[in-house]
């Protein structure tokens, strides 16, 4: 909620132009101020964000700088997905990534600080959809050659999985029963992937939540719980009491993480599907998952 306000502030407030917010704080990120002439709202956000970070010293290594990137990294990010028109929204990413990756020894810090805020699992601005955005003009930039050309575009294909609207990548699974089956031939107005490991002390965590959810007990919610890995040892062992019209699996030589189908970075991941086995949540909440059902 914060962060919505500061979205709404920022672009809607009447700007506070940055010399008034560095003297109410000695490390406030030097926010760059928007004309009055412009008050369309989307226009607002266009030109903050394409001179968001006009008056950051990108050469300046020392710890309050470190500081400031983190300060307005965070409150950029947070905005970038607010602009409507991609063109706007290609363009401010393009004027922020010249800036930040152009020299090998400023873009490490830049890297972690993408990597914390849109790839770590439990940060509340997660976004897989920007993350890869970035990463590919990012790699747009870069000579061919660049040691970190080939890690960029790697991380932005796993991202790029299985992405909300795309077909969901299709695998084979084993049942306890020894029953083989394919995602692609279940049929149900809904299936619910549910990658867990029984060694995952998070999965153990949040597996009784979700058998106790009301939504996944509707009849029109297939849910496949998936051991993605290749040393099933610990699986085999694991008798998880899950309800009798669930469908424990692993995947067959751990195809589903090593080929890999699915980027999981953490378990359990959720993943609702259609009955097309289109995607409509990724590795979402199990919150996500009801309110999509609903």
């Amino acid at each position: 909620m914060k962060r919505f306000i500061f979205v709404t502030w920022m672009v809607m407030g009447g700007m506070l132009c940055a010399r008034s917010m560095r003297a109410q704080s000695a490390v406030s990120f030097p926010y760059p101020e928007i004309p009055v002439s412009i008050s369309e709202p989307q226009m607002r956000l266009s030109y903050l964000l394409n001179h968001f970070w006009d008056n950051f010293l990108f050469a300046d290594t020392s710890q309050t700088n470190r500081k400031l990137a983190e300060q307005g990294i965070a409150d950029y990010l947070n905005l970038l997905p607010h602009v409507e028109d991609s063109a706007s929204q290609y363009s401010a990413v393009d004027v922020f990534v010249r800036q930040a990756f152009a020299d090998a020894s400023r873009s490490e810090a830049f890297e972690n600080l993408l990597e914390h805020y849109l790839g770590n699992p439990a940060s509340p601005l997660r976004n897989d959809g920007l993350y890869a955005l970035l990463l590919r003009r990012i790699a747009m930039t870069l000579p061919e050659g660049d040691a970190r050309l080939e890690r960029y575009r790697q991380h932005q294909r796993l991202l790029s999985m299985n992405a909300p609207g795309t077909t969901a990548a299709d695998f084979i699974y084993v049942a306890r029963t020894g029953a083989r089956g394919r995602l692609s031939n279940i049929s149900s107005p809904y299936t619910l992937l549910v990658f867990s490991d029984p060694d995952c002390a998070r999965c153990r965590e949040n597996m009784p939540q979700l058998m106790a959810s009301k939504a996944l007990k509707d009849g029109r919610v297939r849910v496949l719980v998936v051991y993605p890995d290749a040393d099933t040892s610990l699986w085999r062992q694991a008798k998880p009491d899950l309800p009798s019209n669930w469908t424990d699996a692993y995947s067959p030589e751990g195809e589903v993480m090593h080929r890999p189908l699915y980027h999981l970075p953490r378990l359990p991941a959720l993943y609702l599907l259609d009955a097309e086995k289109h995607v409509l949540v990724k590795d979402g909440s199990l919150e996500e998952v009801v309110e999509r059902i609903r």
